[in-house]
């Protein structure tokens, strides 16, 4: 009785694997050869139509499951600006924010329009640098981290809209690097900041003074 129950056992745990290896994924390759901007693709998003978004490093492809349409910035803003599209992303109102590597780009689909980000910090500094990546928190401030210039924080209702966060040498306090590769928030409103080379540091804006404080490895 044990053998038959045994044989049974086998016969159905060969079945199901025959069933979950007859299973195929299908998948398809878009390339220059299709429409798509560049091969070389960034960063990608759906927005809340449906459209698929590509920054390439040779413009913004979007596309609608059939074709691509191909924005080249440098027709839209004017001739020196970037088509390098390092990252996109939707904040609550509906604008793209694009990051190139020499700023931002923001477009807003109600119009089919771009134009350049011109947010100044309290010195007259401007974002004209690489964008590693962005993110919009939940009081609607945007964070944007940079390869090489540190991280910026964008404010919109606040009467100085634009702030730079970088490293001070011998600061504790102040970020570790000025190199970002990824930013993440939680759910208690910290802002997560992975450097490229000196470890994670977390914003704390719940303190009456903001802080940044390098997370250490166990």
């Amino acid at each position: 009785m044990k053998k038959i129950v045994l044989l049974i056992t086998i016969q159905i745990l060969c079945m199901h694997s025959f069933v979950v290896n007859a299973q195929r994924i299908f998948s398809t390759s878009y390339t220059m050869d299709d429409g798509l901007a560049a091969n070389r693709v960034y960063s990608i998003l759906q927005d809340s139509c449906g459209f698929m978004w590509f920054g390439t490093d040779d413009g913004l492809s979007r596309f609608d499951g059939i074709a691509f349409k191909n924005y080249y910035l440098s027709e839209y803003i004017n001739a020196t600006t970037s088509n390098s599209v390092k990252k996109i992303f939707i904040d609550r109102r509906g604008r793209m924010w694009i990051g190139l590597d020499t700023g931002i780009v923001i477009y807003d689909s109600k119009t089919d329009t771009f134009q350049p980000f011109h947010a100044k910090t309290e010195t007259g500094e401007m974002i004209q640098t690489y964008v590693t990546d962005m993110i919009e928190d939940s009081d609607g401030e945007v964070w944007i981290a940079t390869s090489g210039e540190g991280l910026y924080r964008f404010s919109p209702s606040d009467k100085v809209r634009l702030r730079v966060y970088r490293n001070i040498p011998g600061k504790i306090n102040s970020i570790s690097q000025n190199i970002i590769m990824t930013l993440q928030h939680d759910s208690k409103q910290n802002i997560w900041i992975g450097t490229y080379s000196e470890g994670l540091c977390c914003f704390d804006k719940q303190k009456t003074r903001s802080s940044l404080t390098k997370e250490q490895s166990p």
